[in-house]
């Protein structure tokens, strides 16, 4: 399943990437709507946002930033409505996420904003979400800002915080340390930017 966010509408859809890559050549390489939510609204509206941000799959719940109203909302992967958490307080050190990351080693959502890391706890079987934040200003230079977050493929125990002059890898485990840091001049300049963008969508 394949969810997207269209900030300009505040609308989320999924989509099911098996019927675009399956056997029937009419759906194959076609993307179809199987739901939706949306349009505009408070965060008491359970299923209307207000500039919707990030989203990310975590298990068998689908969060949504609805980063007008400062809040979480979680939804099924039917986008059935299951909680929203309130957090003003999250919200004033993050006005709006970088990027967004679900770890299934400690069930917990990984988010970067401005010049900070946030680790989220999954409170309950419903999509609550508790936390606390890393700064990490020391590791900012100049006019370097964090763009994104990854977790490696190739080990769930390790993610990635990703600025616009560096490459920072840490433990899950341990978010306040530090594995190694990396140049953008020394990785051939690859471009963070268009890995940054990836978390506008989420798939499982």
């Amino acid at each position: 399943m394949l969810f997207v966010v269209d900030k300009n509408l505040n609308n989320v859809y999924s989509y099911q990437l098996s019927q675009a890559i399956g056997d029937d050549f009419t759906r194959r390489g076609r993307l179809f709507v199987v739901n939706a939510v949306g349009g505009y609204g408070s965060r008491y509206d359970r299923t209307r946002f207000d500039s919707p941000g990030k989203i990310v799959v975590a298990g068998e719940a689908v969060f949504i930033e609805d980063t007008g109203n400062k809040c979480f909302k979680a939804f099924d992967k039917n986008l059935n409505w299951k909680a929203t958490s309130l957090s003003n307080t999250l919200f004033d050190q993050a006005s709006s996420f970088a990027g967004l990351g679900y770890s299934s080693t400690t069930n917990q959502i990984f988010g970067v904003s401005k010049n900070k890391l946030f680790v989220l706890d999954i409170t309950n079987s419903v999509g609550l979400l508790s936390g606390v934040s890393y700064d990490l200003s020391g590791l900012l230079t100049g006019t370097d800002e964090i763009i994104g977050l990854q977790f490696a493929h190739y080990d769930p125990q390790i993610f990635y915080v990703l600025t616009k002059t560096k490459l920072i890898k840490k433990w899950v485990t341990k978010p306040n340390k530090n594995i190694g840091i990396y140049s953008n001049s020394g990785l051939g300049g690859f471009n963070f930017q268009w890995m940054a963008n990836t978390s506008y969508r989420d798939w499982e």
